[in-house]
């Protein structure tokens, strides 16, 4: 099951990616209702809206990680 978050910085108070992705996971875990890990699938930045972010529960299996067009392999 996937699930797409918008957040958005409105304060700027992101300092880089690593921080998108800390919430992205820190709201999954709600989302999901779970304590064990959660899988960012795809990140990508709108203008309009702010931080697009996929996310699924990690199920003990690890998947691509997808930022700005790269694939880095994610655990």
């Amino acid at each position: 099951m996937f699930k797409a978050l918008v957040i958005q910085d409105s304060e700027r108070k992101f300092r880089d990616l690593g921080d998108v992705l800390a919430v992205a996971r820190a709201e999954g875990k709600k989302i999901f209702k779970c304590q064990t890990g959660i899988n960012v699938v795809r990140v990508w930045r709108d203008e309009v809206v702010g931080w697009v972010v996929v996310i699924c529960p990690d199920e003990g299996r690890s998947s691509p990680l997808v930022v700005s067009g790269g694939v880095k392999n994610g655990k």
